[in-house]
């Protein structure tokens, strides 16, 4: 089935901002404990983040040996 063009560019920007509405209607419905959780695990996923990159990027490499030195 083909969509003229016309109607396809009145159409477009309808499915992102039913998504955006959609998301944010399921974020409101969620309890306070998840959004706890969800706090927990973003502080605890950015430090693992966090740590591998500086413990495995070349300046963090740079700056152990020279500690050691």
């Amino acid at each position: 089935m083909h969509i003229p063009d016309e109607l396809y560019r009145q159409i477009l920007p309808v499915l992102p901002i039913a998504s955006i509405c959609a998301c944010v209607w399921l974020m409101v419905n969620l309890t306070a404990l998840t959004w706890v959780r969800f706090a927990v695990w973003m502080v605890v996923g950015t430090a693992i983040y966090l740590g591998y990159g500086y413990r495995h990027s070349k300046q963090g490499r740079r700056e152990v040996e020279e500690a050691r030195v």
